[in-house]
């Protein structure tokens, strides 16, 4: 499958149309990674926004509420054709989350700066692309939402 059809595929792009998809391709960079590879820490500067081609990664923030100290908590799985890094298209441009790869990843890196100079000057573009990055936050709230209510629930319960 070429970068053309990958970025039809995600979510972000899906119903962009193959013009405006043309426009995207030169900001794209095609990237491998290792199991393990730490592809940015929250609060790291956000320049680059990813797709998934091939493999998970895990999206996770520093618990600082933990009963026995600070620990990771994962708050979402990105698979193929999902998205992350959406902090490269939005100032204060500082990732919220961290992300490591959970298997070996072929990612799609899309230059933020760029999309964003991209989408300023095509508002279709824009208007797209910050929609499907509106739905992507939502559902991150969510889960992070359900985690911490469930950690504030067993915390509650360990006192008893």
């Amino acid at each position: 499958m070429g970068l053309k059809e990958e970025l039809k595929g995600s979510i972000l792009f899906k119903d962009l149309s193959d013009e405006q998809i043309e426009k995207i391709i030169p900001l794209c960079i095609e990237e491998d990674h290792p199991a393990g590879t730490e592809l940015y820490k929250e609060g790291d500067f956000a320049n680059k926004l990813y797709i998934v081609k091939k493999g998970k990664t895990a999206l996770d923030l520093l618990n600082k509420m933990a009963p026995y100290g600070s620990s990771r908590m994962i708050v979402d799985m990105i698979a193929p054709g999902e998205a992350m890094g959406w902090s490269a298209l939005v100032e204060p441009h500082v990732y919220t989350l961290g992300c490591r790869c959970v298997e070996d990843c072929s990612l799609i890196a899309v230059s933020g700066p760029e999309l964003k100079k991209l989408m300023d000057a095509e508002c279709p573009i824009g208007l797209y692309v910050m929609a499907a990055i509106a739905k992507i936050i939502a559902v991150r709230l969510t889960h992070t939402r359900i985690l911490l209510i469930g950690e504030r629930g067993l915390q509650t319960i360990e006192h008893y």
